[in-house]
């Protein structure tokens, strides 16, 4: 973790130097953060016609 923050003072040292640009957080996170929990419904594949299937 701390070579992550080391890495992101490092980029953002570099884009106030050579581009004068300054990340600003517009969002703030409250609570755990719903990335683990997966999609809200799970999508099935499609089924193919059996003409589609190259049946023998």
């Amino acid at each position: 973790m701390e070579a992550l923050r080391e890495a992101a003072s490092r980029r953002d040292a570099h884009e106030v130097e050579v581009h004068d640009y300054r990340h600003i957080a517009t969002t703030t996170l409250s609570g755990a953060s719903t990335f683990a929990q997966g999609p809200a419904a799970r999508r099935g594949r499609g089924r193919k016609r059996s003409e589609e299937l190259n049946v023998i």
